[in-house]
């Protein structure tokens, strides 16, 4: 199966990937600049590139080189450490591009042209004359995933050859090695610098540590401190929830009538207490002896981090702690202001608001201490993390210690071969070749210059140009204003109706819908607007129902030549002016459509409006003028379409559109449109303005079937080929191109120039059929006179609307 582009070719259209490939093509350009001065281009082209040859190869004089070679490692010999600049095959092609860069740099020249070799060759030259030897005479080659890098010296002598090798490589293995030592010596001091400061964050650590942990002696001091709080914490709330219980149960009973002593517990209370409860006596006699046991250690100089103090502090907080939780449990006693024991529930709230007070207490030193921890975490953590910096930056610098005196990665494998025999016969065989084309291109290029200083269409083929894959449908010859030679009218009408045949061979066949054609140029003047008329009336004389639409905004030529006048229908005007309804002017319509009735006789009849609103509105159709955009702003298209005095030819005037308004025009309106008259015409041709100069073109162009380009003599190149370029980006499809005002050579090449044999065998005195009037065929012009003349044109028996 062919492809859409294949088909399209075959119908004469642009092949879009083609296009894409090579638009335009040069080669046709540079042919059609050459096309008559063949002879002038071979003339110069044989003597400049004679000329141009011996000057290449006389050029230069002998030469001689040397060659030298260097081997650069990848890796340094190790001593005890894998060294870091052992690098992958694709990171080493770079590393030594970048050598080879460093060889031609001025640095390693400058090393160079000091070295004693270059001054016994050379002599005492400038630093500036010596550096130009250099970039002239030096090349470095280095090939690919190697550690080879090939270096040759060309000079007039082949001392001075060896000489420049030698003193360029001792110059770059000497300047490596001085960069070498002084970036290992800027890594060792900067690694040096590092494990200062990570020693001094380690000891700024350290000291935030110790001064976290300070009032606890260590960190698992701080943790068990903690732990013990949250314990004592969890235990007095289930005491104070316990107490909490006994004071409702307690209310409840005999009633809330004494209000607690805020004064707390006295130790004297205590102790009066213990002296009745048994219980309370034993929890007393347990602190006295644990306070013993610490006051003992203190005697004994331990300090407060030793183990047994701290289980001793540990075992006097529980005593104490369990002696409030008894006091609080409801069986202690409260005094009141008299020092007499209060009432229970007194005692019991008093008890509930002191423990109340020491959880909350508890609870901030448990959040103080947890912070603690939380930060002594995170100092941990970073510790850790500047241990290993440091350890690493050691180990880094001892690396480089050890490994930076090992001998540099550059081995001089060739230092310089001495050359017997010129090295550059073959460059001057390759000069004497390259002036020889140069000299040739030269000439042709005088001609080509020639060329290109006539930036107009001169030939049909100029417009075809880079876009072989556009049909040319036809050629138009140059016609007199006033035609009449009737050979030149023949030839003119064949060629119309050649280009009709064409465009109807490749039209698709439907015969429920008619063909759009847009014809369209690339400026003013190329013959769009003949060409339009003398396609319609070719069309027309073939039998098919043929509307001509003028959307040339700008220039309306197609109006103007054909003059049609199209006026508001009076229904619809009386409509707007209101004197009517909607509903009454469809009645009016249908009417008029289905009988013989005129629309005044209509309203007079139903008496819908007065005989003066009828006048009025009838004086003022006479000043309206509708066509293109009154049809896309909703007036029914057949209320716009004219005929002619052609038979099968319609015309869809401008009306009364001036250019301003070609801003307000619509894609959808006039896709609506084209879809509205291809149910009624067989075949539709729109003509627009310039491709590159009118909205309407570009519209048009991309929602018709096919589009015509004319093209004239004259036109530029440069607008020819944007034209073209922007119907490509249009996507739209070209039928082909027209080539109107051609020479005779240009017409000599086509197939109508067998019209002026066949013009012999007519009668003498043979007229052509005189189907337009004067006043037509003037405004006509003489391409559209010739196709009413010499053709098959007829008269339309009836004048009537569409």
């Amino acid at each position: 199966m062919k492809s859409d582009n294949q088909d399209m070719m075959g119908m004469g259209m642009p092949n879009w990937g083609a296009m894409d490939q090579d638009q335009p093509k040069q080669t046709g350009r540079i042919l059609l600049m050459l096309r008559g001065r063949y002879h002038w281009a071979i003339i110069l082209a044989s003597v400049f590139g004679i000329a141009g040859g011996l000057a290449g190869f006389y050029k230069n004089s002998d030469e001689y080189m040397s060659a030298g070679q260097v081997q650069i490692r990848s890796t340094r010999s190790k001593i005890i450490y894998d060294v870091e600049d052992q690098m992958q095959s694709n990171n080493f092609d770079a590393y030594m591009e970048s050598q080879v860069a460093l060889m031609k740099s001025p640095q390693v020249i400058d090393v160079a042209i000091r070295d004693p070799k270059w001054r016994k060759a050379f002599g005492e030259l400038p630093k500036k004359q010596s550096l130009q030897i250099i970039r002239e005479s030096l090349e470095i080659e280095h090939p690919r995933r190697s550690e080879l890098i090939d270096l040759y010296f060309t000079n007039s002598t082949p001392e001075r050859a060896v000489a420049g090798v030698q003193s360029m490589l001792d110059a770059f293995k000497t300047y490596n090695k001085q960069q070498q030592d002084e970036q290992d010596a800027t890594k060792i001091n900067f690694v040096s610098e590092k494990e200062t400061a990570e020693r001094d964050a380690i000891r700024r650590l350290k000291d935030t540590r110790t001064y976290l942990i300070k009032d606890y002696g260590t960190e698992t001091g701080l943790i068990e401190q903690h732990d013990a709080y949250r314990t004592a914490i969890y235990e007095d709330k289930i005491a104070l929830g316990d107490l909490q219980d006994t004071i409702k149960s307690l209310v409840a009973t005999v009633g809330d009538n004494t209000t607690p002593n805020a004064t707390g517990f006295s130790d004297a209370l205590v102790y009066q207490l213990a002296q009745t409860d048994p219980k309370m006596q034993l929890l007393l006699d347990q602190k006295e002896q644990a306070e013993a046991e610490l006051e003992n250690y203190s005697l004994k100089s331990l300090g407060p981090a030793h183990y047994n103090v701290k289980q001793a502090k540990a075992n006097l907080t529980t005593i104490n702690q369990k002696i409030k939780r008894y006091l609080l449990s409801g069986r202690g006693i409260t005094l009141d202001e008299n020092g007499l024991p209060a009432s229970q529930v007194a005692q019991l709230k008093s008890r509930e608001r002191l423990l109340e007070e020491e959880i909350a207490e508890k609870e901030v030193q448990a959040a103080v201490m947890a912070d603690h921890i939380i930060q002594i975490q995170e100092i941990n953590d970073k510790m850790a993390e500047a241990q290993q910096d440091l350890q690493d930056a050691q180990t880094r610098r001892e690396t480089l210690v050890t490994e930076s005196p090992v001998s540099s990665k550059i081995s001089i494998l060739n230092s310089g071969q001495y050359p017997f025999e010129p090295s550059n016969f073959d460059k001057r065989v390759k000069f004497a070749v390259a002036g020889s084309v140069a000299g040739m291109g030269f000439g042709i290029g005088i001609v080509l210059l020639i060329g290109m200083a006539d930036r107009r269409l001169r030939h049909a083929d100029d417009a075809q140009a880079g876009f072989k894959d556009v049909r040319m449908l036809g050629i138009l010859p140059t016609l007199p204003t006033e035609l009449n030679d009737p050979e030149q009218g023949a030839i003119a009408a064949h060629a119309v109706h050649h280009i009709r045949t064409l465009m109807q061979l490749q039209a698709k066949a439907d015969p429920d819908s008619g063909v759009v054609y847009s014809v369209t140029g690339p400026a003013a003047g190329s013959g769009k607007t003949s060409m339009s008329i003398a396609l319609g009336l070719s069309f027309a004389a073939t039998g098919a129902k043929t509307l001509l639409i003028d959307c040339d905004l700008i220039a309306g030529g197609l109006t103007r030549r054909l003059n049609i006048e199209v006026n508001m229908p009076l229904g619809q005007l009386m409509h707007d002016l209101g004197y009517i309804t909607q509903s009454q002017l469809r009645e009016m319509q249908l009417a008029v459509n289905n009988s013989n009735t005129t629309e005044i006789d209509f309203l007079t009849e139903k008496a819908y409006a007065t005989t003066q609103q009828i006048e009025h509105a009838f004086e003022l159709q006479k000043q309206t003028r509708v066509g293109l955009m009154d049809v896309c702003s909703g007036l029914p298209v057949n209320n716009a379409i004219s005929a002619t005095d052609i038979k099968d030819l319609f015309v869809l005037p401008i009306g009364d559109a001036k250019p301003h308004h070609a801003g307000a025009l619509s894609p959808e309106a006039l896709r609506a449109l084209i879809a509205n008259v291809r149910k009624q015409f067989d075949v539709i041709l729109v003509d627009t303005g310039p491709v590159l100069g009118s909205l309407e073109a570009s519209i048009m162009a991309s929602s018709v079937d096919q589009v015509v380009m004319v093209v004239s003599r004259g036109d530029q190149k440069s607008i020819t080929f944007k034209s073209f370029e922007h119907l490509y980006t249009l996507k739209a499809k070209i039928a082909g191109v027209v080539f109107n005002h051609a020479l005779n050579e240009d017409m000599q090449k086509t197939s109508y120039a067998t019209m002026s044999a066949a013009q012999s065998r007519l009668p003498e005195g043979y007229k052509p059929t005189a189907v337009l009037d004067d006043g037509q065929t003037e405004r006509f012009g003489p391409l559209a006179s010739a196709v009413a003349s010499y053709g098959s044109v007829k008269k339309s028996d009836s004048t009537s609307a569409a």
